[in-house]
């Protein structure tokens, strides 16, 4: 027996009941001006999401807040000058955002600093090493907490809005509250650099904590783990970059609009059961890494 046919004038419906839409959600992207971040900011803006652009340095802020404008609109997008180190300076943004846009659904931790090999000597004098050490812990993941907990308040607050709908199409069965923190391929193998690799590795274990805590507040915690990455940010090392990208299955370095699709599917509200992950974006390095140390150890000047 078959099932009979549709009719041609049958209504058609939709066989997902869950929302594929971050259209008029509110996203504070820290590190918004450049690299992964500004990535974000573009691919956010471009699903209909408004950004609020954290950064150092307020003219290159105001470049790409001018960016997203000419496209969508000054509505679309505001931006923050702010040094994610100073614990009070961070506080106020969140608040500020909260009450320019109303609301606060989505929090990217982009911010962050790269380094090399050699700035984490092991047998460099302590005074040296521990400055480069204690500041990139200070940015990478002091910076990320500084955040997450600043806007805990208000995605709790927007989580329970958006679970009380119970609209047609989500029937409570998702929740549109995101946390993403950048962390790295670093933090789950290791480029041999003391100062980044633990404060990537930090990165993670601080999103699963998290998790942990929130999950039940209605917000999803996961972080994005990128491998070989061509931004600003490692534009001193671009040439070790594009011989390395050789190595990767995808036969090449990403590019930081590939990282920030990810970030863009995770804010979907229909992925709100992701939760707790560190999700590798790549092209299939990891499962390359027989030679990573080696490989960045060797591209480093000798101590």
């Amino acid at each position: 027996m078959t099932a009979p046919e549709a009719s041609a004038t049958a209504r058609p419906r939709r066989l997902s009941k869950m929302s594929q839409s971050i259209q008029g959600r509110v996203a504070i992207v820290t590190g918004g001006a450049s690299g992964i971040g500004r990535a974000c900011v573009h691919v956010l803006a471009d699903g209909g999401a408004k950004i609020a652009v954290v950064d150092i340095g307020q003219e290159r802020v105001d470049k790409v807040v001018a960016e997203v404008r000419e496209v969508y609109g000054e509505a679309s997008v505001r931006g923050w000058e702010c040094d994610v180190t100073k614990g009070d300076r961070v506080i106020e943004v969140v608040n500020q955002v909260a009450s320019h846009f109303g609301q606060i659904d989505i929090l990217i931790n982009s911010a962050g600093v790269g380094s090399i090999t050699g700035q984490y000597n092991i047998h460099s004098d302590d005074e040296t090493f521990f400055k480069n050490y204690d500041g990139t812990l200070d940015i990478n993941l002091n910076g990320t907490m500084r955040f997450v907990k600043a806007c805990t308040p208000h995605l709790i607050k927007s989580a329970a809005a958006s679970l009380a709908q119970g609209t047609e199409h989500t029937e409570n069965l998702t929740t549109t509250s995101r946390i993403i923190n950048v962390s790295s391929s670093a933090g789950l193998y290791t480029t041999a650099s003391l100062g980044y690799d633990t404060s990537k590795h930090g990165v993670l274990g601080l999103t699963k904590a998290a998790c942990a805590q929130l999950g039940r507040k209605g917000i999803t915690v996961n972080a994005l783990c990128p491998g070989l990455v061509r931004t600003p940010l490692t534009s001193a090392a671009d040439d070790m970059f594009v011989a390395l990208g050789k190595q990767v299955p995808n036969g090449r370095a990403a590019e930081p609009e590939d990282v920030a699709q990810l970030a863009y599917m995770l804010c979907l509200p229909s992925l709100s059961y992701v939760n707790g992950q560190g999700v590798v974006v790549d092209g299939g390095w990891c499962n390359m890494l027989n030679g990573w140390p080696y490989a960045f150890l060797v591209a480093q000047p000798s101590s």
